[in-house]
């Protein structure tokens, strides 16, 4: 075929529920691996794992890494991609030297991994990619295996952009390096522009949309010129010269050592109490937890236009231990309206069949829920307000049991929280029979909040005391 001709069309995910095929040319596939076989020293002795799905572009990585260099390919059955231990297990048994994940998937992995007496030692390169790599994941894994052998790199890159568009060696220093993802350089042949709002550079270290140009950029999308002309656009740059580029809808900051860091996706950045929020910075903060092997952040709508931070975490620790200690994290790491209001603790994060956390498929916060233990932050969910009192943790208890809801801040109004009439008559009957008082409904004429109860509840007890607990 002629190098300009099609070698594939990858369809991907579109903001509009449609589709977007995106052609990729056999030149730039060779390209691809021109400029990373020296950086990786791939050879016929090599063996890849192909673990992932037609559909996404990391098989294109997986199949031709192995066969345009003539070493072997393994494809990996779907059942055992899945399962880590069987995982596991195939890579001894094959021998496979290079392998891809995606960040989550390879948590999994670097936990059975962790329980295997079995070393994997033919693997001499890990490969990540599809999803933002916090490097503190890796701690772990680098105390068992040093960071040589094999090496760890993160690649950034996206179906657009040929598979990969930069790449970054990682180490056992970075494991405490906070902020953005590194993802290293721009590979040969390709150019990295950070611009604002305005279509203008930025100021050194200010984040910014990452604009890509240079010889991996796919032709465009078939039959969409509508959004060809969105998406590849001509940057005027400083120079004067017109250049195409590929505006990615990603978040990256030029950082001081050298390289870019991943800030996220410009559309997953949410909007709490009128500040913008990168739900990667707070990932990273649960991720510095050992006993959390992967995380997500996401906005949740409590109601009355009270957004708040939810916190999904995977991990086989004590949820309220672990949130507990979370929330402390949190709380030394992050400014108020980063704070998640609630963790949800599961034995492991939904994937899509890409190995992406799959947010669609994680369960409400909703208290009680057997498939998902929610820990809850007591106060007003932004860490702003004091310290609840043994009494109004007591009443918020039973209003979340009543309200059937997952955080009940001490200064939120009882039917903005979802309450009714009825719900009022149940939950006062609860609040009597549990502190032994009998309270009427119109105490709470003035507000009806678990500050405002708890302080009728001090009041009418026999002693009249403050619980502090």
């Amino acid at each position: 075929p002629a190098a300009g001709s099609p070698a594939y069309v990858i369809y991907t995910s579109g903001s509009t529920g449609v589709p977007k095929g995106v052609p990729v040319e056999h030149r730039q596939v060779v390209r691809l691996f021109d400029v990373t076989r020296e950086r990786f020293g791939f050879d016929e002795n090599d063996v890849w794992a192909l673990c992932h799905s037609a559909a996404f572009d990391f098989s294109v990585w997986e199949m031709w890494g192995a066969l345009l260099f003539g070493g072997r390919l393994v494809v990996v059955p779907l059942e055992t991609v899945r399962s880590p231990d069987a995982l596991h297990g195939l890579l001894r048994r094959e021998r496979v030297t290079v392998l891809n994940q995606t960040p989550s998937a390879f948590g999994r992995l670097a936990a059975a991994d962790a329980r295997s007496p079995e070393r994997l030692t033919s693997l001499r390169v890990v490969v990540f990619g599809g999803e933002r790599l916090e490097p503190a994941m890796l701690r772990d894994w680098f105390e068992r295996h040093g960071d040589e052998s094999p090496r760890l790199v993160n690649m950034y890159g996206l179906t657009e952009a040929t598979v990969h568009a930069s790449c970054r060696p990682l180490t056992v220093d970075d494991v405490d390096a906070h902020g953005a993802s590194p993802i290293g350089h721009p590979l040969p042949g390709l150019v990295f522009h950070v611009l604002g709002d305005d279509g203008r550079p930025v100021a050194e270290g200010e984040p910014g949309e990452l604009y890509i140009e240079g010889a991996g950029l796919a032709r465009g999308y078939l039959g969409r010129p509508d959004l060809n002309k969105e998406r590849f656009v001509d940057h005027t740059a400083p120079d004067g010269t017109v250049r195409r580029c590929y505006r990615t809808g990603d978040r990256v900051v030029a950082l001081p050592g050298g390289g870019y860091g991943y800030l996220g996706r410009t559309d997953d950045q949410m909007k709490i109490r009128g500040y913008r929020v990168e739900p990667g910075e707070i990932e990273a903060v649960l991720l510095r937890h050992g006993a959390v092997s992967a995380a997500a952040v996401l906005p949740h709508d409590y109601g009355g236009s009270d957004v708040r931070v939810v916190a999904y975490v995977e991990s086989g620790a004590r949820a309220e231990t672990l949130a507990t200690e979370l929330g402390e994290a949190a709380g030394a790491a992050l400014p108020p309206h980063m704070r998640p209001s609630a963790y949800v603790v599961l034995p492991e994060l939904p994937l899509t069949r890409n190995g992406k956390v799959d947010k669609e498929r994680l369960p409400a916060p909703v208290a009680g829920a057997a498939s998902a233990p929610v820990h809850l932050v007591p106060g007003d969910g932004d860490g702003d307000g004091p310290e609840l009192t043994a009494t109004e943790r007591r009443v918020a208890g039973i209003w979340q049991s009543v309200l059937e809801v997952s955080e009940v801040p001490a200064d939120a109004d009882f039917f903005d929280l979802g309450g009714t009439s009825l719900s009022l008559l149940r939950m006062f009957e609860q609040v009597n029979a549990a502190f032994g008082i009998e309270l009427e409904i119109t105490v709470l004429i003035d507000g009806a909040t678990v500050r405002a109860l708890a302080r009728h509840v001090d009041g009418a007890l026999p002693t009249s005391p403050a619980l502090t607990g």
